[in-house]
């Protein structure tokens, strides 16, 4: 039998935008099941990770796992994470958590990459500035609310997504 897990982070990984070895991909709940998954198939790939967490007290764990970097979140997010990876470009954004986590990892994102809100472990409807990005399949720029937005995608291209199948 093939867990959830494994099978979520792949997707993520080769579903969603065509990334090459040496792309970096940045996730919050780097230490959930997916993240674990995201990080190990991410190495395998050739892929850079920046992970996501709450308390840095979890980093020697996922850097055993293969984590590139580590950084806590909060408001200054996007300038850590700069910082981190030498300033390098983020195509991929993988979001479990919704909110304003969405728009912290958004920010971390450079044009033309793309945020994939996954889960709400917040309970909160994803938060992207207008500024940020433009929301495809939704009817509102700044959150889902009232619409049907299972596996939306937003993308900070001025071209338009289509929204993953539901």
């Amino acid at each position: 039998m093939l867990r959830i897990n494994p099978a979520t982070a792949l997707l993520l990984l080769t579903d969603l935008r065509q990334l090459e070895p040496g792309d970096w991909v940045i996730q919050n709940v780097g230490n959930s099941g997916v993240g674990r998954w995201v990080m190990l198939l991410a190495q395998q790939m050739g892929l850079r990770t920046v992970n996501v967490v709450r308390r840095q007290s979890l980093f020697a764990e996922m850097y055993s796992l293969g984590a590139d970097v580590c950084v806590v979140d909060g408001p200054e997010l996007a300038a850590r994470v700069r910082a981190e990876t030498g300033q390098q470009p983020i195509g991929l954004a993988l979001d479990a958590v919704g909110g304003q986590a969405t728009s912290r990892l958004a920010s971390c994102v450079a044009d033309g990459g793309l945020v994939c809100h996954y889960g709400t472990m917040s309970g909160e409807d994803p938060l992207v500035p207008r500024s940020t990005s433009r929301i495809a399949g939704c009817t509102s720029p700044v959150s889902c609310s009232g619409a049907s937005c299972r596996g939306a995608r937003w993308t900070r291209s001025p071209k338009p997504t289509r929204g993953l199948p539901g």
